[in-house]
């Protein structure tokens, strides 16, 4: 399962906003941290948009994330990989 952590600069929206309506089961975990799955490449510009400034991804690394940390960077976000490891 390919999880997604955001932490927001000053991010102020219900998770229902239609602004990030690309971003399967997004949601608040605090005032500067929010969660979602796997994001599209149209999630992740209206991230961006919404001035998301760090994507941590839980996958193990591979094709796919270094594929989305390059569209991460590319859209001025920082990324980081940590993998969650099945226990």
């Amino acid at each position: 399962m390919a999880a997604l952590l955001l932490c927001c600069a000053q991010l102020t929206f219900a998770a229902d906003n239609p602004a990030a309506e690309h971003v399967r089961n997004f949601g608040e975990v605090n005032e500067r941290l929010y969660r979602g799955g796997q994001p599209t490449e149209r999630a992740l510009e209206e991230l961006a948009a919404l001035h998301v400034a760090l994507v941590i991804d839980l996958r193990e690394p591979g094709e796919h994330t270094n594929a989305e940390q390059e569209m991460v960077e590319a859209l001025k976000m920082k990324y980081l990989n940590i993998p969650f490891h099945n226990f």
